[in-house]
């Protein structure tokens, strides 16, 4: 049983060892045509230097004030560094303008490089944005409510209660049987509306 049990766990390794490699030879197949490919496109070697980058790469190695034999800034360095050490992908969100991308590094490790891709989440952030701005605006609207019910309850029960204390003195005094029938009444029908309004 622990012959078969460590059989299946070096299997099971081999199996997600194998899935993790067909995954990175799946972006490095995407680099093969990164001249024509429309999304930026970066390589950049161990010790951070960047030794290739597509026309839409340009717009980001402008902003790192970098360009083809030039080193990346420090921030870029280290996940490069991080990235060809685990030998997993990282992806890290940057601006540029109103540009938004999102940029996946992918180890090349047997090469010492490490691919960027670079996607353009700009729409995307933009619904995101509006959405957390709706949802700002409904709970202010909700705040405001809230207030708003709190206030207005306050105000009527106040006077209410006023009503309802006169209604109590007035059956204290000399009353006709139907006077007292009819001042029962609103006292039990302003008692009524005040658990209405609590």
């Amino acid at each position: 049983l622990i012959i078969y049990i460590a059989m299946l766990s070096t299997w099971h390794n081999r199996k997600i060892a194998h899935l993790h490699e067909q995954e990175l030879e799946g972006y490095a197949a995407r680099a093969a045509f990164y001249e024509e490919n429309t999304d930026p496109i970066m390589r950049i070697s161990h010790d951070g230097m960047l030794l290739y980058s597509n026309e839409p790469g340009h717009k980001i190695t402008e902003d790192w004030k970098t360009t083809v034999g030039s080193h990346v800034p420090n921030n870029i360095k280290d996940s490069v560094r991080n990235v060809l050490q685990t030998n997993e992908y990282q992806e890290i969100e940057t601006s540029i303008g109103s540009t938004h991308f999102t940029l996946r590094f992918v180890p090349r490790r047997a090469q010492n490089y490490v691919n960027v891709y670079g996607r353009d989440d700009t729409e995307q952030k933009q619904s995101e944005l509006a959405l957390l701005e709706a949802n700002h605006a409904s709970e202010a609207a909700n705040v405001a409510k809230s207030r708003f019910l709190a206030t207005i309850s306050q105000e009527v029960r106040t006077p209410m209660n006023g009503v309802l204390g006169m209604l109590e003195q007035l059956l204290k005094t000399q009353l006709s049987d139907k006077q007292r029938g009819f001042a029962k009444n609103a006292l039990r029908s302003g008692k009524s509306l005040l658990c209405l309004i609590n």
